[in-house]
């Protein structure tokens, strides 16, 4: 009766956040200050909430770094990326349920940074579980997996319920590629290893010395300026140098520009794109837009070699799940053995199940009544309490 009416079963419960995360996103190798100024915009429209959309403590804004739904720093420097931390009142005092807030914000948000990625991230809550639909897909083209992975994304951003559809695909990274010349490098007297080392000292620096004050060693540094370093003409004026003999970059080496995959992911031995949606704000049963979701994908065709999946994060969690169900109806029939022992007869142990199971259904009737959803993790220690109750009633 739960199963068919009832609002659903989760893993672990879904709980109201205290804290809820603005992201956006811009081209790579974004400038700062231009991040800056486009997360102002989203920043003022959260501070600047009313009392009747948000009920919120505080609001902190971080730009250059990225934000996961473990709500913490992505840990490295990413210049295209900020995000604003929205801290809610406590549970007790809180007036605008943050569902609210965060759909408000999903629907308001987005169309005030044209061009810019935006997400609204919820905290998550309990140990690691996975995003509620993850998709791997797996062939041997990174070109046909992407746009696979578009086909997918674009079918699952039309599921009601889901949110936050996103590939972990990087299709460009920006990169200025220096081509030896080798004939013409080893002409003038220099290897490949002499023009590296060039460009290396340009950009990064080389140590010219070092400065000790008392205990403390500082390295003295030498580079080019940043206004010449961090401009594509400025390479130009890099000086390839060995045994006295001295030329410009430009006389041994071409300098363009390009782009190229950031990063390449196998599994199984073929390379692999995830797609992950999250619950839309307010959204608790996940088994309705997860079922709906798998139900779209199988309408796409996928060529021969190519194969879409359900994620890592998705298996193990229905592995789990099995494991604990069968866990559960093991210890039963182990403990049913012990009470047969103990009162040498099958009549007292048969009337102790039953009476578990009248217990557990009147935990799904009032989960049903208070349309409640119920957890699995906080539904199976119900069963050892009535174990403790019930033999006192036939003894």
């Amino acid at each position: 009766m739960y199963g068919k009416f009832g609002p659903g079963v989760v893993f672990f419960p879904i709980i109201e956040p205290d804290v809820a995360s603005v992201q956006i996103e811009g081209p790579l190798s974004q400038d700062i200050d231009i991040t800056d100024a486009t997360i102002k915009t989203p920043e003022a429209v959260a501070m600047s909430m009313s009392q009747k959309i948000a009920s919120v403590k505080t609001v902190n804004t971080i730009v250059g770094s990225g934000k996961s739904s473990r709500m913490v720093s992505s840990g490295q420097a990413e210049s295209n990326k900020g995000y604003l931390d929205l801290v809610f009142d406590d549970y007790e005092t809180r007036k605008v349920s943050s569902y609210k807030t965060m759909k408000w914000l999903e629907d308001t948000l987005p169309g005030l940074v044209p061009g810019w990625k935006l997400q609204v991230i919820k905290q998550a809550m309990g140990p690691p579980t996975g995003k509620p639909v993850e998709l791997e897909i797996g062939g041997d083209d990174y070109a046909q997996l992407s746009r696979l992975a578009d086909s997918l994304k674009t079918v699952i951003q039309k599921v009601p319920g889901l949110t936050n559809v996103t590939t972990d695909y990087d299709p460009a990274r920006p990169e200025i590629r220096v081509n030896v010349d080798r004939e013409q490098a080893k002409r003038l007297g220099f290897s490949t290893l002499d023009v590296a080392s060039a460009v290396r000292g340009a950009i990064y620096g080389n140590e010219a010395a070092k400065y000790r004050v008392g205990k403390d060693e500082y390295k003295i540094m030498v580079r080019l300026p940043p206004e010449v370093r961090e401009n594509l003409n400025g390479l130009s004026r890099i000086v390839v140098s060995k045994d006295g003999k001295e030329a410009p970059l430009s006389s041994v080496a071409t300098i363009t520009q390009g782009a190229n995959i950031a990063s390449i992911k196998h599994i199984d031995g073929k390379r692999s794109i995830q797609v992950t949606a999250e619950l839309a704000p307010g959204q608790k049963d996940e088994r309705g837009p997860k079922s709906l979701a798998y139900a779209a994908i199988k309408k796409i065709s996928t060529p021969p070699g190519y194969s879409v999946r359900p994620g890592s994060g998705n298996r193990m969690q229905a592995e789990s799940q099995g494991f604990i169900v069968k866990a559960f109806f093991i210890a039963m029939g182990l403990v049913f053995l012990t009470m047969v022992f103990q009162f040498n007869s099958l009549f007292q142990p048969f009337l102790i199940l039953i009476g578990i199971a009248l217990s557990l259904g009147g935990v799904f009737w009032g989960l049903l009544i208070t349309n409640k959803i119920s957890a699995l993790v906080n539904l199976l220690p119900a069963a050892p309490q009535t174990f403790e109750t019930s033999p006192s009633l036939f003894l």
